[in-house]
């Protein structure tokens, strides 16, 4: 008797799980047709993300060329040096 209690009740519980499951993912794909509130918010991430990205970039463009330049100079200097 116990065991057939234990067996409706883990059918239930699976059945309450896979319907949890399935409102999540109709939610979910609501969420990716409209472009509504939380859609914005990740697409306005996305952009900051890349700003920042393309900042650091640019940053570490600048560091190479100033980088470029002192090792230019620094030869320079070498090649002019008397000994």
């Amino acid at each position: 008797m116990a065991e057939i209690h234990n067996q409706t009740r883990t059918k239930r519980i699976t059945i309450t799980k896979t319907k949890e499951i399935r409102i999540k993912e109709r939610k979910n794909e609501k969420e990716e047709r409209s472009w509504g509130g939380s859609r914005r918010k990740d697409d306005e991430e996305e952009k900051k993300m890349e700003e920042e990205e393309e900042e650091e970039k640019e940053e570490e463009k600048d560091k190479k060329k100033v980088e470029q330049e002192v090792r230019s100079r620094q030869n320079e200097i070498t090649k002019n040096h008397k000994y």
